[in-house]
């Protein structure tokens, strides 16, 4: 099972990947896009390179 977790700040978007079946943790940062959240989710996500179907949490 894989777990996402993000953090929407002002100035960054912190990304973190928990692998629950390898115990690998992932993070990713990038810059926050105050007019568009989404934008910088995507962003990190992207950069994890994630398929968020097999994101369970």
């Amino acid at each position: 099972m894989l777990w996402l977790g993000i953090d929407v700040g002002g100035t960054f978007t912190d990304l973190v990947l928990y692998d629950e079946a390898t115990g690998a943790i992932r993070l990713e940062k990038t810059p926050s896009t105050p007019r568009d959240h989404a934008e910088g989710m995507m962003t990190g996500i992207g950069r994890l390179a994630v398929e968020l179907d097999r994101v369970e949490r």
